[in-house]
């Protein structure tokens, strides 16, 4: 038998995790390749999904406001080099959509520090969430491929599936 643990972001992206989420999923891509190989040995594979852990992980996400300071006072050439020619109505146009673009992404850090809130109360111990799926999968005659240990894992991912990539990706930019 082989068992990973993943997360459940390795299936159903969070705002804000890509860096998280991108790690998990190469565990999943890693746990099914090895999966489709080693079905002829009658070595099974599987991967245990849990929802959010209690962690530190949680701490290190920068504050919104102090990201916004860190944007807005970047210097001009941090966006880009300006052409020579340019006049002085584009340099406004220039000013006026980076203005825009930190407001954008200061609401994008806000959002993931309310997604961050909820994540920390949803949180639970790693034992026991991941224990009882860590047993069924190194005792069961037949594991399944993937457990996830939380119903909070299971609705969302229901709901990414009956959803769709991009109508999930739209409600999940929203909240």
């Amino acid at each position: 038998r082989i068992i990973f643990i993943s997360s459940n972001s390795a299936i159903v992206p969070f705002h804000g995790g890509t860096e998280y989420a991108t790690s998990k999923r190469a565990i999943e891509s890693v746990a099914d390749c090895l999966r489709a190989e080693m079905m002829q040995f009658g070595v099974h594979v599987a991967t245990i999904l849990p929802g959010p852990i209690t962690s530190p992980l949680w701490t290190k996400l920068p504050p919104s406001d102090l990201a916004a300071v860190a944007i807005t006072e970047q210097p001009s050439e941090a966006v880009g080099p300006t052409p020579t020619n340019a006049v002085a109505a584009d340099t406004t146009a220039t000013t006026t959509t980076d203005s825009a673009t930190a407001a954008a992404y200061v609401k994008m850090l806000e959002s993931i520090e309310r997604n961050q809130a909820r994540l920390e109360r949803l949180a639970a111990t790693p034992r026991a969430t991941t224990s009882p799926a860590l047993l069924h999968a190194v005792r069961s005659s037949v594991p399944r491929l993937r457990y996830f240990v939380d119903n909070v894992g299971v609705v969302v991912a229901f709901t990414y599936w009956l959803l769709g990539d991009r109508l999930y990706n739209r409600v999940l930019a929203m909240v």
